[in-house]
C-alpha cells in the first residue's frame, strides 16, 4: 500500500494568483506562533511594474538569492520558455532543503517542470517533502503538474486558488490548524 500524505497541502492556481503570497501570509503567521518553518519561497522580483525575476528565500535562515532572470534570446543553463536560472542558487536551495526536515511546517514553492519532468533543480524540495519529518507541507505545484503531483504524493489536499472564493489565507490557515 503507497504511503498517503494527508498532511500535504498543494496550492496550485493560474500565473500572478498569488500563491507565494498565499505562502508569506501564512509563514507570518507562524513565525508569530513560534512554529518551526522551513523550506524556500520564491518571491517575484518587480522593476517598474514588470516581474523581472524570482527569488530564492530561506525560510528557516532569512537569507534570500536570485533564483531566476527573464530569459533572452543569448541565455544558457537551466531555462523554461520565460527564465533562465542561476545554478548557484540552485544549489544553494538544495542545501537549504536538504536541511529544512524536520520542521513543523515545510514550505516548497515551487517545483515545476525543471524538478518534475527534467529532473533537475530543487531536487532536494522533493526528498525533503518524501521524508514525512514535518507536521504539515505546502508545495507549490504548476496546474499542468498536478497529476505528477498526486501521483508523487497520494493523498495530498489540494487548494486551488483559481477556484478559492473565500479568503484562501483564513481558509488554509483553518486547515493547517489541526495539523500544527
Amino acid at each position: 500500500m503507497p504511503k498517503m500524505f494527508s498532511n500535504v497541502f498543494i496550492i496550485t492556481g493560474e500565473r500572478e494568483s498569488g500563491k507565494t503570497r498565499l505562502l508569506l501570509d501564512i509563514l507570518g503567521e507562524y513565525w508569530e506562533k513560534e512554529i518551526d518553518c522551513a523550506g524556500v519561497l520564491s518571491p517575484a522580483v518587480f522593476t517598474s511594474a514588470k516581474k523581472t525575476g524570482i527569488d530564492l528565500l530561506d525560510v528557516r535562515g532569512g537569507e534570500c538569492q536570485r533564483l531566476a532572470n527573464l530569459r533572452q534570446s543569448n541565455s544558457t543553463g537551466i531555462m523554461t520558455d520565460r527564465w533562465v536560472f542561476e545554478s548557484l542558487t540552485l544549489d544553494w536551495g538544495n542545501k537549504v532543503l536538504a536541511s529544512a526536515t524536520p520542521c513543523d511546517l515545510l514550505l516548497v514553492d515551487e517545483l515545476g517542470p525543471i524538478e518534475l519532468d527534467k529532473g533537475l533543480g530543487l531536487q532536494n524540495g522533493l526528498l525533503a517533502l518524501n521524508s514525512g519529518e514535518y507536521k504539515a507541507a505546502i508545495v507549490v505545484i504548476r496546474l499542468e503538474l498536478l497529476a505528477k503531483a498526486h501521483q508523487l504524493w497520494p493523498g495530498a489536499q489540494l487548494f486551488d486558488l483559481s477556484a478559492s472564493h473565500t479568503d484562501a489565507s483564513t481558509q488554509l490557515m483553518q486547515i493547517l490548524a489541526d495539523y500544527l
